[in-house]
């Protein structure tokens, strides 16, 4: 599933920060357009993104029996949960 998303910022150095930060962890489309916002007063900028192919490989459970639990190998909380 592809999603759209509009950010708005006041400082276009860190809005570049933010994107970079989701281009490495989504698959983000090759135009990212980035504009003044309409008052003058920092950035907005819009692109289209989607979880990247290996994320949805991760995320399958082999299921078949006599296989662990996904995360049961991880120690058991305190409160016991």
């Amino acid at each position: 599933m592809t999603v759209e998303m509009r950010l708005i910022g006041e400082d276009p150095d860190e809005m570049a920060q933010v994107l970079a930060v989701l281009a490495d962890a989504l698959e983000v489309g090759q135009r990212v357009r980035t504009l003044p916002t309409r008052d003058g007063f920092g950035v907005r900028a819009y692109l289209k993104a989607r979880l990247r192919t290996a994320v949805h490989a991760e995320a399958e459970v082999d299921r078949r029996p006599g296989l662990p639990a996904a995360g049961s190998d991880l120690p058991a909380r305190r409160d016991g949960r």
